[in-house]
């Protein structure tokens, strides 16, 4: 099984953004993806609640092969459209 690097997942998700038609804002480009774990972190829950969210469709992921990685200004947006 071949990893990743960080820099190989963010290439492939901006080329993804760009088939698919949509431009990623000028923020996103030096705004780091955030994994699971650092995102549970960064909200100060639990690694179960963020899979949970994205299960119930209230915060979106990006995912690359098995990588699944977060924009914390998505997320943070995603949660306020929740209220």
């Amino acid at each position: 099984m071949r990893k990743l690097s960080e820099r190989k997942i963010t290439d492939a998700i901006q080329s993804e953004h760009s088939l698919l038609g949509s431009e990623l804002k000028t923020g996103y480009v030096d705004e780091p993806f955030l994994t699971t774990k650092e995102i549970a972190r960064e909200l100060v829950v639990t690694d179960r609640t963020i899979q949970n969210l994205v299960s119930r469709g209230i915060i979106r992921k990006i995912q690359i092969g098995r990588c699944v990685r977060f924009l914390k200004s998505e997320v943070l947006s995603d949660l306020q459209n929740q209220k």
